[in-house]
């Protein structure tokens, strides 16, 4: 998640170039640092130069915004309370951002503390800057921990104070999903839709609603509706597919990724999924072909075309796909299907 926002006014190029080159450094010396205390020293180092650079308060949103760049960065890496400390130093410096408090509440979530994000929810508020992304990631935390009825209590909140958003709608959808409850996953997706919020990512949740109901008939209507809309995602596309592979339904699954792929809506994922079941079925030449086309495609990175390329060498090894697909699946920008 980048915090960057190019469109930002009165900001002087010389100015960005100066507060990125302040981010990318920090960022590039906490990777080989594994000593707390000196990552503390250099993010904090880094905040304190990014702020002196700004001049006026018209200036200040996009420096909140490459501070959250630093800040992400550092949470990601596992250094929570770190990430937390610099938020509070960015805050009590003058920076005022949505992006900022989000980022302190997802510092607390991540240490499973949900009272300490709502208060952050409430200082956001307090500040005027809103809390729409922090009701989000809120509705989510409770959705994964089973708790619906506290992802509906946030959803309501939010919508009081005007924040709902189409991830805050999505979520909400998920929270039902998660907890089983396909019927009331059907009437938060049936409000999205009424308040024009039916995004790519409400669809998606209302997917993963229908799959775990197995009800492919509403699954694929549910595609089709997508298309229709404009909303088809290789997310999409990868549950639906799952779904018809579960029930053993490869043909299916086959002409889902086949119509998908004319719209762009599919990634490596969905085409693994499907070689995988074709090796598992024993129908090695389908797996073939099909490794051909997402080659042809270019669904597959130069690394994974000569890990297919080996696969195919040794007469179709299950074994090098299922190396393969475990590495597709433990890149940032394919875990999210998994």
């Amino acid at each position: 998640m980048s915090h960057a926002d190019e469109s930002v006014p009165h900001t002087s190029l010389d100015k960005r170039d100066v507060v990125l080159g302040i981010v990318s450094g920090c960022l590039h010396d906490i990777r080989t640092v594994v000593d707390g205390g000196a990552v503390r020293r250099r993010v904090a180092a880094a905040v304190t130069q990014a702020l002196s650079v700004q001049g006026t308060p018209a200036e200040r949103p996009y420096l909140a915004r490459t501070v959250c760049q630093i800040v992400h960065g550092v949470r990601r890496g596992g250094w929570v309370d770190i990430a937390r400390e610099t938020i509070e130093q960015a805050i009590g410096l003058g920076a005022r951002d949505a992006y900022l408090y989000s980022e302190l509440a997802e510092c607390h979530l991540a240490r499973g503390d949900h009272r300490g994000a709502e208060l952050v929810m409430e200082r956001a508020r307090a500040a005027g800057v809103g809390a729409a992304a922090i009701s989000t990631s809120l509705i989510r935390f409770w959705g994964r921990s089973g708790h619906l009825a506290d992802a509906v209590r946030v959803f309501a909140t939010a919508r009081q104070h005007d924040e709902l958003t189409e991830y805050t709608h999505a979520a909400l959808i998920s929270a039902h999903a998660q907890a089983g409850d396909v019927d009331g996953a059907r009437g938060a997706f049936a409000r999205a839709d009424e308040a024009g919020a039916c995004s790519a990512a409400a669809f998606k949740s209302m997917a993963f609603a229908l799959s775990r109901q197995g009800n492919l008939e509403a699954l694929d209507a549910l595609l089709q509706r997508a298309s229709e809309r404009g909303c088809a995602s290789a997310h999409l596309t990868s549950t639906a597919i799952r779904s018809q592979l579960a029930a053993r339904r490869i043909g299916r699954a086959r002409a889902i990724l086949l119509e998908a792929r004319t719209a762009g809506a599919v990634d490596a994922t969905c085409y693994v999924d499907i070689v995988m079941a074709y090796f598992g079925s024993g129908r090695n030449r389908d797996a073939r072909r099909l490794v051909k086309l997402a080659i042809d495609d270019a669904a597959l990175s130069e690394a994974d075309k000569r890990t297919v390329k080996a696969a195919n060498r040794s007469q179709g090894s299950p074994m090098r796909l299922r190396v393969l697909t475990r590495r597709l699946k433990s890149r940032p920008d394919m875990s999210a299907c998994a």
